[in-house]
Formats: C-alpha cells, sequence, structure tokens
C-alpha cells in the first residue's frame, strides 16, 4: 500500500475516533454522579450495533491487511464498550434499588405554584 494512502487511512481513523472519546467521557461524569436517569435514556442498541460494525471492519482489514482501518475499529469499540458497561452496571445497580410499594396513601396533596400565590388542591 502507498504511505500516502495509508497515512490517509490513519488520519481518518483518528479523526472519526475524536468524536466517540468525548462522549465516553461524559458518560463516565454521569456515572460519577450518579446520573442514572440520563444514563438509562442512552441507547445501549446503538453501541451494540457500533461494535458489531467495527468488529466486521476488524475482520475485513485483517482480512485485507488494511491497518488502519484495524487500528480505528478497535480504538473506537473501546469507549463504545466503556459505555455499555457503564449502562448496564447502572442498569444492574438500579434494578436492585428498585422496590416497589402497595401500600401507597390513596390522598395525595397537589401543591401548583405560581408568581403571586401558592394554591393546593
Amino acid at each position: 500500500m502507498d504511505i500516502t494512502a495509508e497515512v490517509i487511512g490513519y488520519l481518518a481513523g483518528i479523526v472519526t475516533n475524536i468524536s466517540v472519546f468525548p462522549h465516553a467521557y461524559s458518560v463516565h461524569k454521569m456515572s460519577q454522579n450518579n446520573e442514572v436517569d440520563k444514563i438509562n435514556a442512552l441507547p445501549i442498541s446503538l453501541y451494540i450495533m457500533q461494535d458489531v460494525g467495527c468488529m466486521f471492519w476488524v475482520s475485513y482489514g485483517i482480512l485485507n491487511q488494511l491497518y488502519p482501518i484495524i487500528c480505528a475499529s478497535v480504538l473506537n469499540m473501546i469507549p463504545n464498550t466503556y459505555i455499555m458497561f457503564i449502562i448496564c452496571t447502572t442498569n444492574c445497580k438500579n434494578a436492585d434499588n428498585d422496590v416497589v410499594v402497595d401500600d401507597a396513601p390513596v390522598d395525595t396533596v397537589v401543591v401548583t405554584a405560581s408568581a403571586n400565590n401558592f394554591l393546593t388542591e
């Protein structure tokens, strides 16, 4: 393979992966701050499909000896797999803490607020 084409391939892989690592970092921060609702809103199917696609790209790269594709795909799988790990561990922790209360009170007071006064209904 021509050295110019290989350099372009590596640059493409780097630029593509730059977008994934900040997202993994923000998910890491959500995990540290225990922002369970935000983490649960992340679609795990997206990251599964991305990792499966990357596995195919790695296979394609190995079969054709295209090292830029192999490197870029493996690098892309690292943050995706980390995000999936965070989603799964957060869902497992959350499932352990879910408590169903059958004896919830029937009479509930709803409080609404406006700029001038407070009303209870």
